[in-house]
């Protein structure tokens, strides 16, 4: 006698069954057949059980990425031979404010470790690009964002 398996595999459940042939391989008989449902793999908040590991492994993503950014602006000016390791470390330790030190930037020429201290903050402070498909109208952009584009408008008029 031979035998045929058919499978019905879903998202949430597994169908089988097992049916015999006869001597012109013709289904026969159901010998057997059953379903597994599994069940729902959500709390009941609707929230995946899945969803805390996801949200510390996106932690661990975006720490190592930082570190990393960080890892590459010492490399960067210990390669080109701006700053020793030494001279990173003293600058870090500097009790200098990056804001402070940003504004003297726009007037004047800033050292290798204080352009070295500004980049490394940027590197771990990095900003959000969005990624939205649609601009925005100009009803949904708000009394702010209008009155700063009639300011603008008017700056260019005179």
């Amino acid at each position: 006698m031979n035998y045929i398996l058919g499978l019905d595999i879903g998202i949430t459940s597994i169908g089988y069954a097992i049916m015999r042939l006869d001597e012109n391989n013709n289904p026969d008989k159901i010998v057997f057949l059953d379903s597994i449902i599994f069940p729902i793999a959500e709390n009941e908040k609707g929230k995946s059980y899945a969803s805390k590991r996801g949200e510390l492994r996106r932690v661990r993503r975006i720490g190592r990425r930082r570190k990393f950014r960080k890892h590459r602006i010492k490399s960067l000016f210990t390669s080109n031979h701006m700053l020793t390791k030494n001279e990173i470390s003293e600058s870090l330790n500097s009790p200098s404010s990056i804001y402070e030190l940003r504004v003297k930037g726009l007037d004047q020429k800033l050292s290798n470790s204080e352009l070295f201290k500004i980049l490394y903050w940027f590197g771990g402070h990095r900003g959000f690009k969005s990624n939205r498909k649609a601009e925005l109208k100009e009803k949904d952009m708000g009394k702010l964002l209008h009155s700063l584009n009639n300011t603008k408008e008017e700056l260019n008029n005179s």
